[in-house]
Parts: structure tokens; sequence; C-alpha cells
């Protein structure tokens, strides 16, 4: 079982858009498997990169830029300054169990 987590962030500091995010959306994720971040052209990639990472630890990170925005659950989300997306994903642990006849 997969459990995901969206946020966003519209903070004029890049790294601080990208540790934000990073810090919502992994919420509730002990474990976070994999990381699919999305940044605006206007802000600084390696900056938003390097606040995310302080805070997804060693969870790969996959990643674009948009131009105009990211559609959330929260509507579409887009700033002057920039804006950054994270969907973070982890897999649930469900305890094993076997059938003995």
């Amino acid at each position: 079982m997969l459990k995901s987590n969206v946020a966003w962030s519209t903070n004029e500091n890049s790294y601080e858009q990208g540790k934000e995010t990073a810090a919502k959306a992994v919420v509730d994720l002990v474990e976070t498997k994999v990381a699919f971040l999305y940044t605006s052209v206007d802000s600084n990639v390696k900056e938003v990169l390097e606040g995310a990472k302080s805070e997804l630890g060693t969870a790969p990170i996959i990643g674009c830029t948009s131009s105009a925005g990211l559609i959330t659950p929260d509507g579409f989300i887009t700033g002057e300054k920039g804006f950054t997306g994270i969907l973070a994903i982890r897999r649930s642990r469900l305890k094993s169990w076997s059938c003995r006849g």
C-alpha cells in the first residue's frame, strides 16, 4: 500500500521554498521512498533542491521545472517570485503472514 502527500510553497527565497515544501510533504510519511519535485523556472533550482534535501534526507528526488504553475488538490499554484511543489510517496509496512495448512 502506498501513502502520499502533496505540498507547495511560493516563498520568495528559493532555499526556503524547497525546505518548506518538503517539510509539509513528509508529514506522516515516516520513510519517504521518493519525492517528485516541480519548481518554477523563476526559482533558483539549485537552492530549491538544497532546501528540499535538507528535509527529505536520502529519499530520491525526481524533478522538473514549470513555467506557468502547478495543479494541486488546493487548486492552481503560481507565484511571481516562483513556486515549488512536491508529491512525496512512501510504502506502507504491511505485516507479513502466511497460510499453513
